[in-house]
């Protein structure tokens, strides 16, 4: 059988060749966790260091955001007709249209909409999608054997996928070893 590789990289062609590929593969993976740990050693510091002043920033984007729509909602005439934004020194603030969208009148609910559409042969409106339940008959494959699954056009498969699962050292020993490089 013939393997595709990467270009400048030699094809594993024994049993040795995949052991030590893996082999080298373990290393590297072991390798960049230990580093990995590292960096979140380093950014956890970092962020217990700005944690206070993080709190205080957002505090403050959350409060003034609020305060600043509260403005806006109690002077919304004050840009009813053009322009419908204000530009201030810090930013322009207005109002948007957004998209349209549909809300039922008040004492209306959704299931009620439905229900006028259905009574009133508004069908163009109502979504009918059927599709298969996967899963379900997945489930109960049993049920209908594999002759049943094939009446219907189906049949069920399972893809044999190769896999190569790496042994993991025990983590104490990357930490060890991240904490051994950043030394």
């Amino acid at each position: 059988m013939k393997v595709k590789t990467k270009p400048g990289l030699p094809a594993l062609v024994t049993l040795g060749d995949l052991d030590k590929s893996i082999t080298l593969r373990q290393h590297a993976e072991l390798a960049m966790e230990a580093m990995n740990i590292e960096i979140e050693q380093e950014c956890a510091s970092i962020r217990a260091r700005y944690a206070e002043r993080a709190t205080e920033l957002a505090t403050c984007i959350v409060d003034e955001s609020r305060r600043q729509i509260e403005y806006l909602e109690a002077h919304k005439s004050d840009f009813d007709g053009p322009p419908r934004s204000r530009e201030l020194s810090a930013g322009t603030v207005g109002f948007r249209l957004g998209q349209e969208r549909l809300v039922p009148l008040s004492k209306w609910t959704w299931d009620k909409v439905l229900q006028y559409m259905l009574d009133n042969g508004i069908n163009n409106f109502i979504r009918r999608t059927p599709e298969v339940d996967r899963e379900q008959l997945l489930a109960q494959k049993d049920d209908f054997g594999a002759d049943g699954l094939r009446s219907m056009g189906l049949r069920v498969v399972q893809d044999d996928k190769p896999f190569v699962e790496i042994k993991r050292e025990d983590k104490d020993a990357a930490v060890a070893a991240a904490e051994g490089n950043a030394a």
